[in-house]
């Protein structure tokens, strides 16, 4: 008899334990996204078993979904047939993507006792209530020897604003510990932006000697409340990481100059020729370049700022090239005060061969100055009287001087005729005494 009982309390007790085991595994509806048209759900499997996703020739092992209460099948032709544990796949169901508002989505996994799982409950956004502008990561290239942030511009590109904005690292990166993190904005009006950053330092775990470089994940859950309803998503970064001890000194270096005159006028535009040059030898070649010009003050106007030379290559350790790599225009407006004034020269490229990025800045000093203005001398003329406006003065006037002198000449020579006359009758009536 007591064997019994201990036998029954063994067999509840495992019952009871599998249960608990049973109901602790979870589904995850890690991103949803439009899909020509339709909603299309990204799933992690998290529960052990096996998933089918193709709920009308299944009743067991499979997923249901429910958008606003009703159970929708799902498109086979556009979803993958199962997902395995741990793995996140694409399913899409047979309903139309809101035009306005937004839907509440249901997700249950029957397994094949019949047993259906704790729901994974969504929200289909006609807008998503907040977007990812931008990631980048500090310093750009990430070495196995060094730690790294990594930043999140988040704006709020829904059909309203945002509050309760959160977010948190999801698990520790491959060789990395997650570390510490800078909030960004809790709420976010239309349109606003925020940025978040986590960083990263390294977990004493060594890359393989044979790897170049590893790819790691980097997800990152963002809570958010939009359209009085609370909602998550995940966004899965990835950062590379280069292996320290491989690439050793294989990577291009780059070099810059800028041609340009002595000083800058106000009011005049120039040409600015740039030449980028790979100094280092025995590197890979440099590709894909991306030049941006500016200046710190902001007052000179560049019209196109930034130039892609980008089907240039750059081999190692050549001179600098005759032709420039790109040339800028830079217009110097009239208002501009003299002086002294950085252009700056920031490009970013990688290297060819393991697309590893690289970046680097050039700053060049110019000088600005006020254009010159010589006065010119204004033309006299000592005949016309100041008084008298140019407008008014006829032909007459005009030729006054030449017939004063034709008369002073006239006389001359008739008083010289009448000296010679006086002379030759004196000299005559000498020889006659």
């Amino acid at each position: 008899m007591k064997r019994t009982i201990l036998l029954i309390s063994v067999l509840l007790f495992a019952v009871l334990l599998s249960a608990q085991v049973l109901a602790s595994g979870t589904t995850t509806v890690s991103k949803v996204e439009n899909v020509d048209g339709k909603i299309g759900l990204y799933i992690r499997n998290d529960i052990g078993l096996t998933m089918r996703t193709d709920n009308e020739d299944f009743n067991t092992s499979v997923l249901n979904y429910y958008v606003d209460g009703v159970n929708f099948t799902s498109i086979p032709a556009e979803s993958a047939d199962t997902i395995p544990t741990d793995v996140i796949k694409l399913v899409v169901i047979d309903h139309a993507w809101p035009e306005t508002g937004l839907y509440e989505l249901k997700v249950v996994f029957t397994d094949n006792t019949g047993y259906s799982y704790d729901p994974e409950y969504a929200y289909v956004f006609a807008k998503p209530g907040i977007g990812l502008v931008e990631s980048r990561t500090n310093p750009s290239m990430v070495t196995s020897n060094s730690s790294f942030t990594i930043y999140l511009d988040l704006i709020a590109d829904g059909e309203e604003g945002i509050t309760e904005l959160d977010a948190e690292f999801v698990q520790h990166p491959s060789y990395y510990v997650y570390t510490t993190m800078t909030d960004g904005a809790t709420s976010l009006s239309k349109g606003d932006t925020t940025t978040y950053a986590f960083t990263y330092k390294l977990s004493g775990q060594s890359m393989r000697d044979t790897l170049i470089y590893d790819t790691v994940a980097v997800p990152i859950e963002v809570r958010f409340k939009y359209l009085n309803k609370t909602n998550k998503m995940i966004i899965n970064e990835s950062v590379v990481i280069f292996n320290k001890a491989k690439i050793g000194n294989n990577l291009p270096e780059m070099k810059a100059l800028m041609d340009t005159p002595a000083t800058f006028v106000r009011g005049n535009i120039f040409d600015i020729p740039v030449y980028v040059w790979n100094t280092k030898a025995g590197t890979h070649s440099a590709c894909n370049m991306n030049l941006t010009l500016e200046e710190e003050s902001g007052k000179f106007e560049i019209p196109i700022f930034n130039i892609l030379p980008s089907d240039m290559t750059f081999p190692p350790a050549v001179e600098q090239a005759s032709d420039p790599t790109a040339t800028f225009q830079i217009e110097i407006p009239g208002g501009v005060s003299e002086g002294d004034y950085t252009l700056t020269l920031n490009a970013e490229y990688k290297d060819c061969e393991w697309k590893a990025p690289g970046e680097f800045k050039y700053d060049h000093t110019v000088s600005v100055v006020q254009k010159t203005v010589i006065p010119s001398e204004p033309e006299t003329n000592d005949t016309i009287a100041p008084d008298t406006p140019i407008g008014d003065l006829d032909d007459s006037d005009v030729e006054k001087p030449k017939s004063t002198l034709k008369t002073y000449l006239l006389w001359g020579v008739i008083l010289l005729a009448i000296i010679l006359a006086v002379v030759f009758l004196l000299e005559k009536r000498g020889r006659y005494i």
